[in-house]
């Protein structure tokens, strides 16, 4: 967050850039996974899962094959058994109703990716 978009503090010029996020921790027994079967079934359903809202979806049929076996060397695959899963957002509620209005009128304008998404998430 730009020290600009937050009104109060202006004037004393006690404000610095900050971070407002949104983190989930995932607690649980890590195993890692070996073997190309699993990892081309999973590159398989991740691509799917983000493409197959497009017009023309990307799947990893469309990429050559020895591209993917040399993407494949470099991934490491892993599974993790959830036992507990720890929350923590930071979206700038200890700011003014006018600091948070502010920010998301600066992020809905903001291009980065992610802005919006923060935005959408802080409470005026």
């Amino acid at each position: 967050m730009s020290p600009r978009w937050y009104v109060n503090g202006q004037s004393k010029r006690r404000n610095a850039p900050s971070w407002n996020y949104v983190a989930v921790q995932a607690c649980g027994t890590l195993r890692f996974v070996e073997g190309t079967d699993w990892m081309t079934a999973h590159l398989s359903r991740l691509t799917a899962t983000h493409e197959d809202r497009l017009p023309q979806p990307w799947s990893t049929a469309d990429a050559s094959p020895e591209f993917l076996a040399q993407m494949k060397n470099h991934l490491v695959g892993f599974e993790i058994e959830i036992r507990d899963l720890v929350g923590k957002k930071f979206l700038s509620q200890q700011r003014t109703e006018a600091d948070r209005s502010s920010l998301v009128s600066n992020l809905m304008l903001d291009p980065a990716p992610g802005s919006r998404a923060i935005a959408s998430l802080i409470k005026p």
